[in-house]
């Protein structure tokens, strides 16, 4: 994965195999950056309309979700605790 990234970026930036993560789809990949980057009780910021599966996934990892409600010229905060 690496030498095809570098590959397709013309070979001017190098990407290290040690600092990769790869995931089967942004789902998982938005889980894992959950995961490690957020303690239970902490919050992320989604704008809506999101995912449906965000759902699930703010459940098993004990965070909460802080849904914008957004227009054209305006927004709603609304807070979703899981």
């Amino acid at each position: 994965m690496a030498k095809f990234m570098g590959k397709i970026r013309e070979n001017k930036v190098k990407f290290d195999t040690n600092k990769m993560v790869l995931t089967a789809g942004s789902t998982s990949a938005n889980e894992t950056l959950m995961f490690c980057l957020a303690n239970p009780g902490d919050a992320f910021l989604i704008p809506a309309p999101y995912y449906p599966g965000y759902v699930y996934i703010f459940t098993l990892t004990f965070l909460n979700m802080l849904v914008l409600f957004t227009r054209e010229t305006k927004f709603v905060f609304c807070f979703l605790s899981s």
